[in-house]
This record gives C-alpha cells, structure tokens and sequence, in this order.
C-alpha cells in the first residue's frame, strides 16, 4: 500500500526542468517513469531503490548520505560516455533521498523482442550487432566502466536512424541492420553500491549481496561472488553472439538456479545444433569467449570481435577492428579497482568543529547531487570520438596549493556531500558532512 502511495505521489510531481509521468515498470531495485519537459522532449526516469517510506526509516541518515555521495560519483563517471552506441545518461540527482537518472527516450525495440520474432540472423547482421557491441564495451572501458549486466533487454534496436533529442542520423553501412544502442552502463554497479552502503554502518560492516542480474548473461565469477573485470563483459558479449546466431541463449532453465548450474559447470552447446551455415572453428571462438576460467577469455570484446571475423572469413562481411586501447595494462587496472564491491577507503575522518578539514595535496571543487549533465547535441547524436574526462574543479580563492586544507568547515553544509581531485587517480574522492558534524571522506576501490 505505502509503495502505490508513493508511485501515485510521485505521478505529475515537477523534478528539477522535468515532469513525472505516469510509470512504466517497477521492481526491487527501483521503478521507472515516463518523463517530458516543457519543450515537449521525452524521458526516462529510473528512481534507485524501494520507493517506500518504511525502506528509508531504518537506515542511518549517515549511511543514506554515503550512498548518496557513492551515487553521485558514479553517476557523473557515467555521464561522461559519449559513444553512438551507448544510450546517454543525460542528467542525475536525487529527490527526497531517491536518487534517480534521466536517459531520452527512443523508439525502437529491444534485441530481445527482434530475435524472438526474427531468428536466427543473417551472418552479415551478426557481425555488424557484434561489432556495435564490441565498440562500445572497448570505449567503456577505456574510461573505466564495466556494464555488469549486458543482455538482449538492455539493447535496443534502431530500425531506421537514432532518434535522440527528436532529431535524427542517417544510417552508416555498418548499420543498415539497423542501429543498436546499449543502455544500463554502470547501473548495476549503482544497485550494488546502495545495498552495500544502506545495510552497512560506517564501521564497514559490509555483506556482499547474491548476485541478482540478468540470468541470461551471468558470469560463473558474477554467480560466485568473485572480483570482476574486463573479463565478465567479454563472457556476456560470448552469450549474446551464441544468441544472435542461433536465437537461443546458450544455457537455459525453467529457473535461475537451473540456468546459474549450467553457467557454473555445463559445456558451451555446439552451435551446429540450431544452424549449419556455419563454419566449425566458430565454436572454438564461442568455447573461448565463455570460458569457466575468466583468464581464459578473450581479454577484451574488440579481441572476440576480431575472432569471430577470422572464424567467418570469407563468409560475412569484415568487421571493423575497435578501436585501439591506448594502454591496455592502465584501463585494465582501472577497471579491476572499479570491479570490486569493496569496503571504502576511508582517506580522513575529522571533527567538524574547526576552521577547515585537513587534506594533503589535494583541491577541492564542489558538486553536488542536482545536477545536469552538458553535452554536445548539436547534430543530434552523441560522438563516439569524444573522450571527456572528469572536469577539473576550479581552485578555491581562499586556499593555497600544499596548503593542507580541503574545505572550511562552515563551506560545506551539514548532510551534503562534495567531490574532489586525488593526485594520480582518474576518479575523485567524496568528502560527505555527516548528521553528527563529522566528516569523512573516501575513494571508492
């Protein structure tokens, strides 16, 4: 009852430039609403969390807070991405504690709709979905984000020309499948950070939740509780080639647990069971991409891409090569600290009751949760080329460099949260105002 009252409270409730609209779906770890603006542009709003009034009551304002704080900087990581194949994160913030995102709204279908009506795939539509895919998890990672959670539901198909901000593109050869667009990047992250830090007090008393994504795509080390990297994308990619050939994903169940056994232990089915227009070393190349053994894949998705090029040849069409990582060893490395769901690295816990927070090397900016994402829209589509880095905040006036303050106490309002620079660190840290006057402040790896 108090979760209709909130979703009915929510309906026409004005949000920032937006207004709610009714709801589209809901589940556990949150609900999703149809949103417009007074220019009439259409919108998704997905809300993190249980939307109820019992669900925040028992949670410490302090953990709230950092959740809040962890949101926001995940959230501005993921606004970053600009690619033509991954569905923008076009604005965050969070409304009465809810925190929600703001993606555009797109017609199309999902890839889970097309191959349950039109299945299995010309081989030359295959390689052009793989290497749509495969691009736009190499140009994630490059910038130090995992999907977590890639499947047919998260992908959706753009029949004709990407519609976004009611304008249009026109379609490349490489797309005349049509155009696919990945939505949901780093969301999982998202649900796993809040259950981390609403069920945990600031001692770090932490439990890692059961995994609870898409059954479809699930990782052995997803399913195990295992650190996750590169790696778990590469073996969601090999799922969702196996099903874009033969229209069946590779392990199936009457549930999770029937599904979950056969990611853990059963052998890669041969693709000839479904189709036999294809070579044999391409169960090779499949076998590869879904290995047990995480380190037994292929290292990155361009790397599967590749594979299944060589496998094809000369029967499909060439796949572009992706785009070169420009340090394999950093962007892995960064990804592994952003794979783990760890206890916070606590970097300073002060009082609040002097003139300033102590800081060694560091400059502060402030950011805080209501806050729009700029992007460059001018032709409508958002650029794969452009690589936008974590801005740099501008250098407080009243505070010198090497000074050994952050902030003023007084500058910084009891329960708000700001980020700021760490020396030879892509992501900031947060700095959070707690209820009880302390600060503390973290990195999240």
């Amino acid at each position: 009852m108090a979760d209709r009252l909130v979703l009915n409270g929510l309906m026409g409730a004005i949000i920032g430039k937006y207004r709610v609209e009714r709801p589209l779906e809901q589940g556990e770890s949150g609900a999703v609403f149809h949103a417009s603006d007074k220019a009439g542009a259409r919108y998704l709003m997905r809300f993190i969390g249980d939307l109820t009034a019992e669900s925040m009551r028992d949670v410490p304002a302090g953990a709230r807070l950092v959740f809040l704080a962890h949101f926001q900087q995940e959230a501005k990581l993921i606004a970053t991405l600009r690619h033509s194949h991954i569905l923008p994160l076009l604005d965050y913030g969070n409304f009465q504690s809810w925190p929600y995102l703001v993606y555009p709204q797109l017609a199309g279908n999902s890839l889970l709709e097309l191959l349950s009506t039109q299945s299995p795939l010309p081989l030359a539509g295959v390689g052009q979905y793989l290497q749509q895919i495969t691009s736009a998890l190499d140009y994630a990672h490059q910038h130090a984000v995992l999907h977590r959670n890639l499947s047919t539901a998260s992908i959706s198909v753009q029949p004709d020309a990407l519609q976004y901000s009611g304008q249009s593109a026109s379609v490349n050869k490489q797309e005349s499948f049509g155009r696919l667009l990945i939505s949901e990047f780093g969301y999982r992250r998202i649900i796993e950070l809040s259950r981390v830090d609403l069920q945990a007090d600031l001692g770090g008393h932490q439990r890692r939740p059961a995994y609870d994504g898409s059954s479809e795509t699930s990782a052995p080390e997803q399913l195990l509780g295992q650190p996750i990297d590169i790696y778990t994308d590469v073996y969601a990619c090999g799922v969702l080639l196996y099903r874009l050939l033969t229209g069946h994903a590779p392990f199936e169940g009457a549930t999770r647990d029937e599904v979950a056994r056969q990611h853990l232990y059963a052998q890669v089915p041969s693709v000839y069971a479904w189709r036999k227009d294809v070579p044999g070393r391409l169960n090779e190349v499949l076998k590869k991409a879904l290995a047990k053994d995480p380190f037994q894949r292929y290292r990155r998705p361009g790397e599967l891409a590749q594979a299944y090029q060589d496998a094809m040849q000369p029967l499909a069409m060439p796949v572009p090569t992706p785009t070169e990582v420009v340090s394999s060893r950093l962007s892995t490395a960064r990804v592994q600290q952003r794979g783990k769901v760890s206890r916070r690295r606590v970097l300073a816990l002060v009082g609040g009751t002097g003139g300033g927070v102590a800081a060694v090397s560091i400059l502060a900016g402030m950011h805080f949760l209501q806050k729009q994402v700029p992007s460059d829209t001018s032709n409508g589509v958002p650029q794969a080329t452009v690589a936008q880095g974590l801005p740099k905040p501008a250098r407080p006036a009243s505070h010198a460099a090497g000074s050994g303050v952050l902030i003023r106490a007084s500058d910084l309002p009891t329960n708000s949260a700001m980020t700021f620079p760490i020396a030879n660190q892509q992501r900031p840290g947060v700095l959070v105002h707690l209820p009880d006057k302390r600060f503390v402040a973290f990195d999240s790896t």
